[in-house]
């Protein structure tokens, strides 16, 4: 607004008057609401890709394994042409996820097939199955499946990532009272996004404060 200060429109229509606002939403939708402040912003905001995430998390009886779950999980390398691009021990994780005589794998699959179809939630669940199967030499069934889809929800550092990071806030810095938070920017991992988003709450504050 012509005083310095913002206004943010929700969706049933009431304007809220903020001093600042800090963006937590993924990038594609922080450049859209930014376009019309800035559009070489929301122009950067758009470049960032972001790819859509599934997990399949399966259930075992502990009895089941050839050897105890042992570390927190594993990543696998892209050149291995598995279906699966990593996995985690939830039980070892987490306590309580699961009763001490199970094993809680989640497995994140790659969610379409070799031609970019989509896979349904049953052709997932079984292509993590049989790479669980195939890795660790588990050859029961397991106790039950589930499927998790989260659409466009994890930015991709490509090359130049860095390089377009700075930029971002070196405009962000010309729209005074606006932050950008969450994990498209200095690491998408719960640490990373943490340290970023309370280093941006606090640079606000600072700026309100002079």
């Amino acid at each position: 607004s012509p005083d310095g200060t913002w206004v943010v429109t929700t969706e049933s229509g009431v304007a809220l008057q903020a001093d600042a606002v800090i963006l937590a939403t993924p990038a594609f939708a922080s450049s859209a609401l930014v376009a019309g402040q800035s559009p070489e912003l929301s122009r950067e905001l758009s470049q960032i890709p972001y790819v859509t995430s599934a997990t399949a998390t399966l259930a075992y009886a502990r009895s089941e394994f050839p050897a105890a779950p042992d570390g927190f999980g594993v990543v696998i390398p892209k050149p291995e042409h598995r279906r699966i691009k990593a996995f985690t021990w939830v039980t070892t994780k987490f306590f309580g996820r699961a009763p001490a005589d199970t094993v809680l794998v989640r497995c994140f699959v790659r969610p379409d097939d070799d031609s970019g179809a989509p896979l349904d939630d049953t052709a997932l669940a079984s292509a993590a199955q049989d790479e669980i199967a195939d890795i660790l030499g588990v050859r029961s069934s397991p106790l039950w499946t589930r499927v998790f889809r989260w659409e466009r929800a994890m930015p991709q550092y490509v090359v130049g990532h860095i390089e377009r990071v700075e930029r971002i806030f070196r405009l962000v810095e010309e729209l005074p009272g606006l932050g950008l938070a969450g994990g498209a920017y200095r690491g998408s991992g719960i640490p990373d996004t943490v340290s970023h988003s309370r280093a941006e709450a606090r640079r606000i504050v600072e700026g309100l404060a002079d």
